[in-house]
Protein backbone atom coordinates (compact mmCIF):
# COMPACT_ATOMS: atom_id res chain seq x y z
CA UNK A 1 0.00 0.00 0.00
CA UNK A 2 1.24 3.30 -1.21
CA UNK A 3 1.19 6.22 1.42
CA UNK A 4 0.16 9.60 1.06
CA UNK A 5 -0.05 12.68 3.46
CA UNK A 6 -3.74 14.17 3.68
CA UNK A 7 -1.87 17.86 2.40
CA UNK A 8 -1.23 15.99 -0.40
CA UNK A 9 -4.36 13.76 -0.89
CA UNK A 10 -6.34 17.08 -2.52
CA UNK A 11 -4.63 16.69 -5.28
CA UNK A 12 -5.03 13.09 -6.05
CA UNK A 13 -8.36 13.03 -5.17
CA UNK A 14 -9.10 15.67 -8.09
CA UNK A 15 -7.31 13.27 -10.40
CA UNK A 16 -9.67 10.74 -9.59
CA UNK A 17 -11.95 9.55 -12.90
CA UNK A 18 -14.51 12.51 -13.12
CA UNK A 19 -18.30 11.79 -12.69
CA UNK A 20 -19.20 14.97 -12.11
CA UNK A 21 -17.84 18.66 -12.11
CA UNK A 22 -18.11 19.01 -8.44
CA UNK A 23 -19.24 16.13 -6.20
CA UNK A 24 -22.58 16.21 -4.99
CA UNK A 25 -20.89 15.44 -1.61
CA UNK A 26 -17.67 14.86 -0.04
CA UNK A 27 -17.46 12.07 2.44
CA UNK A 28 -14.05 11.89 5.09
CA UNK A 29 -13.92 8.69 6.95
CA UNK A 30 -10.86 8.73 9.48
CA UNK A 31 -10.01 5.42 10.96
CA UNK A 32 -7.54 5.07 14.03
CA UNK A 33 -4.62 2.67 14.23
CA UNK A 34 -6.29 -0.26 14.92
CA UNK A 35 -8.86 -3.33 13.40
CA UNK A 36 -11.97 -2.09 15.41
CA UNK A 37 -12.97 -5.66 16.86
CA UNK A 38 -12.96 -8.36 14.32
CA UNK A 39 -11.78 -6.00 10.91
CA UNK A 40 -14.86 -7.48 9.42
CA UNK A 41 -17.60 -6.02 11.16
CA UNK A 42 -16.51 -2.24 10.72
CA UNK A 43 -16.85 -3.06 6.60
CA UNK A 44 -20.14 -4.33 6.65
CA UNK A 45 -21.42 -1.61 8.82
CA UNK A 46 -19.20 1.19 6.29
CA UNK A 47 -20.83 -0.59 3.24
CA UNK A 48 -24.66 -0.70 4.47
CA UNK A 49 -24.32 2.98 5.72
CA UNK A 50 -22.77 3.78 2.04
CA UNK A 51 -25.77 1.84 0.10
CA UNK A 52 -27.66 5.04 1.06
CA UNK A 53 -25.00 7.26 -0.39
CA UNK A 54 -26.48 9.24 -3.12
CA UNK A 55 -24.77 9.32 -6.82
CA UNK A 56 -22.05 11.78 -7.25
CA UNK A 57 -20.91 11.37 -3.57
CA UNK A 58 -17.13 11.21 -2.91
CA UNK A 59 -16.09 8.85 -0.52
CA UNK A 60 -12.28 9.33 1.47
CA UNK A 61 -11.30 7.21 3.89
CA UNK A 62 -7.99 7.77 5.62
CA UNK A 63 -5.74 6.74 8.52
CA UNK A 64 -6.23 9.85 11.02
CA UNK A 65 -3.08 8.38 12.61
CA UNK A 66 -0.65 7.64 10.12
CA UNK A 67 -1.99 10.31 7.70
CA UNK A 68 -2.42 7.22 5.03
CA UNK A 69 -5.07 7.12 2.29
CA UNK A 70 -6.50 3.91 2.78
CA UNK A 71 -9.30 4.13 -0.11
CA UNK A 72 -11.10 6.76 -2.73
CA UNK A 73 -14.71 6.30 -4.24
CA UNK A 74 -17.02 8.15 -6.01
CA UNK A 75 -20.79 6.51 -5.93
CA UNK A 76 -22.03 5.62 -9.28
CA UNK A 77 -25.35 5.40 -10.57
CA UNK A 78 -26.93 2.38 -10.80
CA UNK A 79 -27.59 0.96 -14.73
CA UNK A 80 -31.76 1.55 -15.66
CA UNK A 81 -33.16 -1.75 -14.34
CA UNK A 82 -30.38 -2.82 -12.00
CA UNK A 83 -31.08 -4.24 -8.12
CA UNK A 84 -29.41 -3.18 -4.84
CA UNK A 85 -27.18 -6.08 -5.29
CA UNK A 86 -25.00 -4.06 -8.38
CA UNK A 87 -24.77 -1.16 -5.87
CA UNK A 88 -23.55 -3.96 -2.80
CA UNK A 89 -21.07 -5.45 -5.48
CA UNK A 90 -19.66 -2.25 -6.71
CA UNK A 91 -19.23 -1.30 -2.89
CA UNK A 92 -17.51 -4.34 -1.82
CA UNK A 93 -15.21 -3.93 -4.48
CA UNK A 94 -14.35 -0.21 -3.40
CA UNK A 95 -13.90 -1.14 0.16
CA UNK A 96 -11.75 -3.98 -0.21
CA UNK A 97 -8.63 -1.73 0.40
CA UNK A 98 -10.23 -0.56 3.83
CA UNK A 99 -11.10 -4.94 4.51
CA UNK A 100 -7.26 -5.29 3.93
CA UNK A 101 -6.28 -2.18 5.85
CA UNK A 102 -8.26 -3.40 8.85
CA UNK A 103 -6.57 -7.04 8.29
CA UNK A 104 -3.44 -5.70 7.93
CA UNK A 105 -3.89 -3.95 11.55
CA UNK A 106 -5.26 -7.04 13.25
CA UNK A 107 -2.13 -8.97 12.43
CA UNK A 108 0.05 -6.45 13.60
CA UNK A 109 -2.16 -5.80 16.83
CA UNK A 110 -0.02 -6.62 20.34
CA UNK A 111 3.03 -7.23 18.24
CA UNK A 112 4.60 -3.60 19.07
CA UNK A 113 4.12 -1.55 21.94
CA UNK A 114 2.04 1.45 21.05
CA UNK A 115 3.48 4.63 22.55
CA UNK A 116 -0.33 6.68 22.07
CA UNK A 117 -2.62 3.87 21.77
CA UNK A 118 -4.53 2.42 19.11
CA UNK A 119 -7.87 3.92 18.92
CA UNK A 120 -5.99 7.48 19.50
CA UNK A 121 -6.62 9.14 16.50
CA UNK A 122 -4.52 12.79 16.44
CA UNK A 123 -7.72 14.68 15.81
CA UNK A 124 -6.28 18.40 16.45
CA UNK A 125 -4.22 17.38 13.68
CA UNK A 126 -6.73 15.41 11.46
CA UNK A 127 -9.32 17.86 11.51
CA UNK A 128 -6.71 20.75 10.60
CA UNK A 129 -5.62 18.77 7.51
CA UNK A 130 -9.27 17.29 6.28
CA UNK A 131 -10.15 21.34 6.31
CA UNK A 132 -7.12 22.92 4.71
CA UNK A 133 -6.62 20.17 1.85
CA UNK A 134 -9.96 18.12 0.98
CA UNK A 135 -12.30 20.25 1.73
CA UNK A 136 -10.50 23.75 0.63
CA UNK A 137 -12.65 25.43 -2.03
CA UNK A 138 -15.12 22.01 -2.37
CA UNK A 139 -19.18 23.06 -2.64
CA UNK A 140 -21.50 20.64 -1.63
CA UNK A 141 -22.10 18.97 1.65
CA UNK A 142 -19.59 17.76 3.28
CA UNK A 143 -18.85 15.46 6.39
CA UNK A 144 -16.17 13.81 8.40
CA UNK A 145 -16.64 10.66 10.53
CA UNK A 146 -14.05 9.53 12.97
CA UNK A 147 -14.12 6.10 14.35
CA UNK A 148 -12.13 5.33 18.09
CA UNK A 149 -11.02 7.41 20.83
CA UNK A 150 -12.50 11.04 21.87
CA UNK A 151 -10.08 11.26 24.61
CA UNK A 152 -6.97 12.99 22.83
CA UNK A 153 -3.57 11.72 24.10
CA UNK A 154 -0.52 13.28 22.57
CA UNK A 155 2.14 11.17 20.61
CA UNK A 156 4.55 13.44 22.49
CA UNK A 157 3.73 16.29 24.78
CA UNK A 158 1.35 14.99 27.37
CA UNK A 159 0.20 18.02 28.79
CA UNK A 160 -3.46 17.99 27.18
CA UNK A 161 -3.86 13.91 27.28
CA UNK A 162 -7.79 13.75 28.35
CA UNK A 163 -6.10 10.61 30.38
CA UNK A 164 -4.79 8.33 32.42
CA UNK A 165 -7.82 10.27 35.06
CA UNK A 166 -10.72 11.35 33.61
CA UNK A 167 -9.58 14.73 31.70
CA UNK A 168 -11.01 17.64 29.15
CA UNK A 169 -9.62 21.12 28.10
CA UNK A 170 -11.25 24.23 29.63
CA UNK A 171 -12.99 26.04 26.88
CA UNK A 172 -10.17 28.97 27.61
CA UNK A 173 -7.89 26.97 24.98
CA UNK A 174 -10.39 27.12 21.66
CA UNK A 175 -8.85 31.05 21.72
CA UNK A 176 -5.63 30.33 21.86
CA UNK A 177 -3.07 29.41 18.68
CA UNK A 178 -2.58 26.34 17.85
CA UNK A 179 0.94 27.03 18.89
CA UNK A 180 0.16 27.06 22.69
CA UNK A 181 -2.52 24.00 23.11
CA UNK A 182 -3.77 21.42 20.44
CA UNK A 183 -7.45 22.92 20.71
CA UNK A 184 -6.20 26.36 19.49
CA UNK A 185 -8.39 27.65 17.13
CA UNK A 186 -6.87 31.03 16.37
CA UNK A 187 -6.38 31.17 12.81
CA UNK A 188 -8.37 28.11 12.28
CA UNK A 189 -11.80 29.54 12.46
CA UNK A 190 -13.39 28.48 9.11
CA UNK A 191 -11.26 24.99 8.55
CA UNK A 192 -14.48 23.58 8.96
CA UNK A 193 -17.30 25.69 7.32
CA UNK A 194 -20.27 24.05 7.23
CA UNK A 195 -18.81 20.95 7.75
CA UNK A 196 -20.64 17.98 9.69
CA UNK A 197 -18.12 15.52 12.09
CA UNK A 198 -19.76 12.66 13.37
CA UNK A 199 -17.74 10.52 16.02
CA UNK A 200 -18.25 7.01 16.40
CA UNK A 201 -16.98 6.86 19.55
CA UNK A 202 -15.08 3.39 21.13
CA UNK A 203 -14.38 5.00 24.68
CA UNK A 204 -15.46 2.95 27.88
CA UNK A 205 -16.29 6.13 29.55
CA UNK A 206 -16.08 6.34 33.75
CA UNK A 207 -19.07 7.90 33.78
CA UNK A 208 -22.04 9.27 32.35
CA UNK A 209 -21.25 12.87 33.16
CA UNK A 210 -17.98 12.59 32.15
CA UNK A 211 -18.65 11.75 28.45
CA UNK A 212 -20.95 15.02 28.63
CA UNK A 213 -18.06 17.21 29.45
CA UNK A 214 -16.13 15.45 26.65
CA UNK A 215 -18.90 15.95 24.36
CA UNK A 216 -19.52 19.52 25.25
CA UNK A 217 -15.74 20.44 24.75
CA UNK A 218 -15.47 19.30 21.22
CA UNK A 219 -18.64 20.72 20.00
CA UNK A 220 -17.79 23.47 20.67
CA UNK A 221 -14.29 22.93 19.46
CA UNK A 222 -15.46 22.10 16.26
CA UNK A 223 -17.84 25.01 16.27
CA UNK A 224 -15.06 27.20 16.62
CA UNK A 225 -14.04 26.17 13.60
CA UNK A 226 -17.32 26.76 11.40
CA UNK A 227 -18.16 23.02 11.43
CA UNK A 228 -21.15 20.94 13.83
CA UNK A 229 -20.94 18.26 15.90
CA UNK A 230 -23.43 16.26 14.11
CA UNK A 231 -22.94 12.92 16.26
CA UNK A 232 -21.77 11.77 19.44
CA UNK A 233 -22.25 8.52 19.42
CA UNK A 234 -20.88 4.77 20.31
CA UNK A 235 -23.63 3.55 17.86
CA UNK A 236 -21.51 3.11 15.04
CA UNK A 237 -23.75 1.98 12.21
CA UNK A 238 -26.35 4.70 13.35
CA UNK A 239 -23.17 7.46 13.84
CA UNK A 240 -22.20 6.17 10.09
CA UNK A 241 -25.46 6.84 8.72
CA UNK A 242 -25.90 10.27 9.80
CA UNK A 243 -22.27 10.74 8.24
CA UNK A 244 -23.12 9.52 4.85
CA UNK A 245 -26.35 11.87 4.82
CA UNK A 246 -23.88 15.02 6.32
CA UNK A 247 -27.24 15.98 8.49
CA UNK A 248 -26.64 18.22 11.29
CA UNK A 249 -30.31 17.92 12.58
CA UNK A 250 -30.57 17.05 16.03
CA UNK A 251 -27.31 17.74 17.44
CA UNK A 252 -27.33 19.43 20.26
CA UNK A 253 -26.46 22.78 20.96
CA UNK A 254 -23.91 24.26 23.61
CA UNK A 255 -23.13 27.28 24.65
CA UNK A 256 -20.09 28.82 25.67
CA UNK A 257 -20.42 31.70 28.54
CA UNK A 258 -16.88 33.56 27.61
CA UNK A 259 -16.11 32.96 31.33
CA UNK A 260 -13.76 30.01 30.91
CA UNK A 261 -10.97 31.58 29.60
CA UNK A 262 -7.68 29.46 31.51
CA UNK A 263 -6.04 27.37 29.63
CA UNK A 264 -5.96 24.88 31.64
CA UNK A 265 -6.87 20.89 32.36
CA UNK A 266 -10.07 19.73 34.27
CA UNK A 267 -10.11 16.07 36.06
CA UNK A 268 -13.29 15.08 37.82
CA UNK A 269 -13.45 15.34 41.44
CA UNK A 270 -12.86 12.07 43.43
CA UNK A 271 -16.27 9.90 43.76
CA UNK A 272 -19.03 11.45 46.17
CA UNK A 273 -19.96 9.21 49.18
CA UNK A 274 -23.36 11.11 48.61
CA UNK A 275 -25.15 8.32 46.75
CA UNK A 276 -25.25 6.93 43.00
CA UNK A 277 -28.15 8.63 42.19
CA UNK A 278 -27.42 12.76 42.08
CA UNK A 279 -31.48 12.67 41.01
CA UNK A 280 -33.05 11.06 44.07
CA UNK A 281 -33.33 13.77 46.17
CA UNK A 282 -34.91 15.52 43.87
CA UNK A 283 -37.96 13.45 44.41
CA UNK A 284 -37.65 12.70 48.25
CA UNK A 285 -41.50 13.81 49.00
CA UNK A 286 -40.67 14.81 52.58
CA UNK A 287 -38.57 17.33 53.55
CA UNK A 288 -37.03 18.04 56.56
CA UNK A 289 -38.15 20.97 59.36
CA UNK A 290 -35.10 20.03 61.95
CA UNK A 291 -31.77 21.83 61.38
CA UNK A 292 -29.03 18.72 60.56
CA UNK A 293 -26.47 17.42 63.30
CA UNK A 294 -23.35 19.99 61.72
CA UNK A 295 -23.27 22.46 59.68
CA UNK A 296 -20.01 20.50 57.49
CA UNK A 297 -20.43 17.93 55.06
CA UNK A 298 -21.00 16.82 51.27
CA UNK A 299 -24.02 18.54 49.56
CA UNK A 300 -25.83 18.45 46.72
CA UNK A 301 -27.89 21.51 45.30
CA UNK A 302 -30.80 21.38 42.91
CA UNK A 303 -32.90 24.48 41.16
CA UNK A 304 -35.92 23.77 38.81
CA UNK A 305 -38.54 27.00 37.83
CA UNK A 306 -42.01 27.06 35.81
CA UNK A 307 -41.64 29.47 32.90
CA UNK A 308 -40.70 28.69 29.44
CA UNK A 309 -37.44 30.69 30.56
CA UNK A 310 -33.40 29.71 31.19
CA UNK A 311 -32.58 29.39 34.63
CA UNK A 312 -28.60 28.28 35.74
CA UNK A 313 -27.78 27.57 39.35
CA UNK A 314 -24.29 28.76 40.46
CA UNK A 315 -22.38 28.05 43.69
CA UNK A 316 -19.06 29.10 45.29
CA UNK A 317 -17.49 27.82 48.01
CA UNK A 318 -15.56 30.59 50.19
CA UNK A 319 -11.76 29.92 50.55
CA UNK A 320 -11.99 26.61 47.84
CA UNK A 321 -13.64 27.91 44.61
CA UNK A 322 -11.58 30.51 42.43
CA UNK A 323 -14.47 30.79 39.92
CA UNK A 324 -18.61 29.77 40.30
CA UNK A 325 -19.09 26.87 39.29
CA UNK A 326 -21.65 26.78 36.49
CA UNK A 327 -22.79 25.66 32.95
CA UNK A 328 -19.85 27.96 31.87
CA UNK A 329 -17.43 26.76 34.26
CA UNK A 330 -18.69 22.76 35.03
CA UNK A 331 -16.52 21.33 37.40
CA UNK A 332 -14.36 23.26 40.20
CA UNK A 333 -12.09 21.41 42.61
CA UNK A 334 -14.47 19.89 44.70
CA UNK A 335 -17.81 20.87 43.06
CA UNK A 336 -19.56 19.02 39.39
CA UNK A 337 -22.61 20.87 37.84
CA UNK A 338 -24.34 17.93 36.74
CA UNK A 339 -26.48 19.37 33.93
CA UNK A 340 -28.10 22.84 32.07
CA UNK A 341 -31.18 22.54 31.07
CA UNK A 342 -33.11 25.98 29.20
CA UNK A 343 -36.47 25.14 29.75
CA UNK A 344 -37.91 23.66 32.77
CA UNK A 345 -41.07 23.23 31.18
CA UNK A 346 -39.71 22.10 27.76
CA UNK A 347 -39.66 18.57 29.40
CA UNK A 348 -41.77 17.30 33.54
CA UNK A 349 -40.70 19.88 35.88
CA UNK A 350 -40.04 17.51 38.59
CA UNK A 351 -37.29 16.32 36.76
CA UNK A 352 -35.53 19.07 34.62
CA UNK A 353 -33.34 19.75 37.76
CA UNK A 354 -29.97 21.40 37.46
CA UNK A 355 -28.03 20.26 40.15
CA UNK A 356 -24.75 20.69 41.15
CA UNK A 357 -22.80 18.06 43.83
CA UNK A 358 -19.96 19.04 46.06
CA UNK A 359 -18.17 15.79 47.05
CA UNK A 360 -15.65 17.45 49.89
CA UNK A 361 -17.12 18.47 53.35
CA UNK A 362 -18.16 21.76 53.09
CA UNK A 363 -19.52 24.12 55.88
CA UNK A 364 -22.24 25.93 55.09
CA UNK A 365 -21.67 29.06 56.28
CA UNK A 366 -18.81 29.27 52.96
CA UNK A 367 -20.98 28.37 50.61
CA UNK A 368 -22.95 30.65 48.25
CA UNK A 369 -25.46 29.78 46.23
CA UNK A 370 -26.88 32.29 43.12
CA UNK A 371 -29.65 31.89 40.69
CA UNK A 372 -29.69 33.58 37.44
CA UNK A 373 -32.05 34.43 35.06
CA UNK A 374 -29.79 34.14 31.59
CA UNK A 375 -32.58 34.53 29.10
CA UNK A 376 -36.59 34.82 28.91
CA UNK A 377 -38.69 35.99 31.68
CA UNK A 378 -41.52 37.66 33.84
CA UNK A 379 -43.60 39.29 34.58
CA UNK A 380 -42.79 36.94 37.71
CA UNK A 381 -40.16 33.73 37.88
CA UNK A 382 -40.35 31.25 40.54
CA UNK A 383 -39.17 27.96 41.11
CA UNK A 384 -38.21 25.51 44.11
CA UNK A 385 -34.34 24.71 45.52
CA UNK A 386 -33.29 21.60 47.46
CA UNK A 387 -30.06 20.88 49.17
CA UNK A 388 -29.42 17.25 49.95
CA UNK A 389 -27.04 17.39 53.28
CA UNK A 390 -26.59 14.91 56.11
CA UNK A 391 -28.48 12.63 55.07
CA UNK A 392 -31.89 15.19 54.69
CA UNK A 393 -33.48 17.13 52.21
CA UNK A 394 -34.58 20.81 52.67
CA UNK A 395 -36.40 22.91 50.18
CA UNK A 396 -37.68 26.46 49.90
CA UNK A 397 -38.63 28.44 46.86
CA UNK A 398 -37.74 31.44 45.51
CA UNK A 399 -38.44 34.31 43.14
CA UNK A 400 -36.75 36.69 40.34
CA UNK A 401 -39.10 39.64 39.01
CA UNK A 402 -36.99 40.06 35.58
CA UNK A 403 -38.70 40.66 32.64
CA UNK A 404 -36.04 39.46 30.73
CA UNK A 405 -32.10 37.60 31.34
CA UNK A 406 -28.74 38.74 31.08
CA UNK A 407 -26.82 35.95 30.01
CA UNK A 408 -25.16 35.25 33.10
CA UNK A 409 -21.61 36.16 33.57
CA UNK A 410 -21.23 36.70 30.15
CA UNK A 411 -21.35 40.75 30.41
CA UNK A 412 -19.27 41.01 33.62
CA UNK A 413 -21.86 41.69 36.05
CA UNK A 414 -21.53 41.21 39.77
CA UNK A 415 -24.12 38.07 39.99
CA UNK A 416 -26.11 39.72 42.80
CA UNK A 417 -28.38 43.03 43.40
CA UNK A 418 -30.18 43.50 40.28
CA UNK A 419 -33.71 41.70 39.24
CA UNK A 420 -32.26 38.65 37.26
CA UNK A 421 -29.78 37.59 39.94
CA UNK A 422 -31.14 35.69 43.60
CA UNK A 423 -28.79 34.34 46.27
CA UNK A 424 -29.98 31.92 48.81
CA UNK A 425 -29.27 32.23 52.33
CA UNK A 426 -27.74 28.43 52.60
CA UNK A 427 -28.04 28.65 56.30
CA UNK A 428 -31.96 29.38 56.78
CA UNK A 429 -32.32 26.80 53.61
CA UNK A 430 -30.58 24.10 56.22
CA UNK A 431 -32.68 25.45 59.40
CA UNK A 432 -29.44 26.41 60.66
CA UNK A 433 -31.00 29.77 61.22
Amino acid sequence: MRNISIASLLSACLALPAVAAEPTKTLVLGLPADCLGDGVTPVVQLKTALMNAVPGTEVIILDARRDERVADYVVEAPPQGYTPAWTMKRLETALRPVAAHLYQQCRQKGATEDPVGPNDLQLPRFLDDVGRTVFAGRGGAKAIAVIGSARYRGEGDHSFDFGPEPGWPSLGHLAQPPSITPFGTRGREHNLSDVAVDFCTTDQWATERYQAYVQQFESLWIGAMGGTLATFSANIPQCLERWVSATTSGAPVFRDSGKDQAVVMYHLPPASGLGNDPTAFLHTPNTASEPPPTSVGQARVGVTWDCACDIDLYTFIRGVDHDYVYFGHPVGPTSVHLHDYRDATSTDMDTAWEVIQINDPVDLSNLRILINLYSGGGPEVSGRIRLEFQGRVYETTWHLTGKTGNRGLRNGLTPVGTDVWTEIDTLKLAKLK
